[in-house]
């Protein structure tokens, strides 16, 4: 009887996108493609993934960035530090530099940004708290940036994307580093996987592996 034990290798994950063949790639930017919410630094194994892509793989950056609608709520309300957020067109333009980079390495990839404005605040469970939605500013009610469908967890932007680039649930990857990713992700009903191991281990593939033969009986020995 032969037996086995688990181990795990991994494949490279642009490997592994070639081979689900998958139509779209959805990447949040903060702590994903970049290691932080400032940075239109191109955080580790972004580059060498991207340097491999197929030509016309289409990429869609789908970020929350809230502190535009939180800064927005304090202006507004007269209350907290506005000046210690970034305004919209500060995180246009990093969004922007972002999207720079990534066509400097793979200038024939599709790369659209999927923007979220609209701030949400934090449940507290333990004490009862409830989440509350910040007011969006006069005129766009109907700007989809500012709309509450858009930020993950919901999945308004992954299917903006979809319908973007004409791709099937099953055609379409997430990857990214939070909690709603991965909800917004389900809630899409789409593929997600989680970064940075994305990046930088690649795809875990379980594997058995023969360790010898156990013996159960004596006619079970060779001759």
């Amino acid at each position: 009887m032969q037996v086995g034990e688990n181990t795990t290798s991994y494949q490279p994950s642009w490997e592994w996108v070639h081979a689900q063949g998958f139509d779209l790639l959805c990447f949040d930017v903060d702590g994903t493609i970049t290691p932080s919410n400032t940075s239109a630094t191109l955080a580790t194994g972004v580059k060498d993934f991207f340097s491999h892509l197929r030509a016309g793989t289409r990429i869609a950056l789908v970020t929350n960035q809230g502190g535009v609608g939180l800064r927005h709520w304090m202006e507004s309300g007269h209350f907290g530090k506005p000046d210690k957020l970034p305004d919209e067109t500060k995180v246009q333009a990093r969004l922007s530099k972002v999207r720079d980079e990534l066509l400097e390495i793979a200038p024939s990839l599709p790369i659209r940004v999927f923007v979220a404005f609209r701030y949400q605040s934090k449940a507290d469970p333990s004490s009862g708290k409830a989440a509350n939605w910040g007011p969006c500013p006069s005129g766009t009610e109907s700007d989809e940036r500012w709309s509450k469908e858009w930020r993950k967890p919901n999945p308004g932007m992954l299917q903006a994307a979809m319908e973007w680039a004409g791709a099937s649930r099953l055609g379409t990857l997430m990857v990214g580093d939070m909690q709603s990713d991965k909800d917004a992700a389900e809630a899409a009903g789409v593929i997600f996987r989680w970064a940075p191991e994305f990046f930088v281990k690649g795809i875990d593939l379980p594997q058995i592996v023969d360790v010898g033969t156990i013996v159960d009986e004596p006619s079970d020995l060779p001759p």
